[in-house]
């Protein structure tokens, strides 16, 4: 088996690679279309409450099944 090694230190100092900070450029980007003004749509909404609807009974009938 491995053996690991911790240490302590007072402080990690950072490192920069360079002096100058380059500017990010992105080419060929596409704009994601803004949320609509209610937040997410109807059919994600329904899909979330779906998924919770199932996680509420997958717990549930866990919590059962430790009960017995």
């Amino acid at each position: 088996m491995a053996e690991i090694s911790v240490q302590r230190v007072e402080r990690i100092e950072p490192v920069t690679k360079t002096k100058t900070k380059t500017p990010t450029v992105v080419k060929n980007a596409v704009q994601t279309p803004a949320a609509p003004a209610g937040g997410i749509d109807k059919a994600s909404r329904a899909y979330i409450d779906k998924m919770k609807r199932q996680w509420a009974a997958e717990a549930s009938a866990a919590a059962a099944a430790t009960r017995c």
